[in-house]
């Protein structure tokens, strides 16, 4: 018997969890990369100025590896993925040779991190000019002082360099901010929207109850 009482635009919500009022004034570009999707928000003069959702994200870097290594399945390739793999391939990743183990009766393979890496980039680059488009086309690219990435997508290796190298400005990896938990498995970029969405929750509940307070308060004659 619940029923919906507002919503709330993803993009919204991991900005409010990792962006401070001075990267909103300042302006600064957030972008979440999750698991299917990448969402993006700009602000600039404390104001929101553009989102967008690109439909791609970490999982199709999972996919694409596992498609590489036909013979793993998907867990496999998610751990390949984040331990192996860079979204900027380095020559010396040639000598590292992964074996992986063969599952229900498949036989195991090898690959080295340098083709992991090859395939990671491809797809996380293609995840970047996204971002780069949405930027470009909020018309507000040359207010942008920041670029900030959250998300478990945030998290493969040299994804920064990336995207510091293609959208040319100062880049960070954010956890989410000002926000304390019992259980340090919250404190991660892969949790951003969620506490996002919680603490925008919190914000608007607050609003309903001062409302309701002020509305019983008796009149003065």
């Amino acid at each position: 018997n619940l029923s919906i009482v507002k919503l709330i635009y993803q993009p919204i919500a991991m900005a409010e969890a990792v962006l401070s009022p001075e990267d909103k004034d300042n302006g600064a570009l957030v972008a979440d990369i999750g698991a299917g999707t990448t969402d993006v928000a700009i602000y600039h003069g404390k104001a929101l100025r553009a989102t967008a959702t690109i439909p791609l994200g970490g999982n199709s870097i999972t996919y694409d590896i596992k498609s590489a290594c036909s013979s793993i399945v998907w867990r496999q390739a998610e751990a390949l993925k984040k331990g192996f793999a860079s979204a900027l391939p380095q020559p010396s990743d040639s000598k590292r040779i992964i074996s992986v183990k063969g599952i229900g009766g498949r036989s195991g393979s090898e690959i080295s991190a340098l083709d992991l890496s090859y395939v990671a980039n491809a797809r996380m680059d293609e995840i970047v000019a996204g971002v780069a488009y949405v930027m470009q086309q909020s018309g507000y690219a040359d207010c942008i002082e920041d670029v900030v990435l959250t998300g478990g997508g945030a998290l493969l290796a040299n994804v920064s360099q990336l995207v510091k190298f293609r959208l040319g400005r100062a880049v960070r990896i954010s956890k989410p901010r000002d926000f304390a938990a019992d259980s340090s498995a919250l404190d991660g970029e892969e949790y951003s929207a969620i506490i996002g969405l919680l603490a925008k929750s919190v914000e608007y509940m607050e609003t309903i109850v001062v409302k309701q307070s002020s509305s019983s308060k008796p009149q003065e004659a």
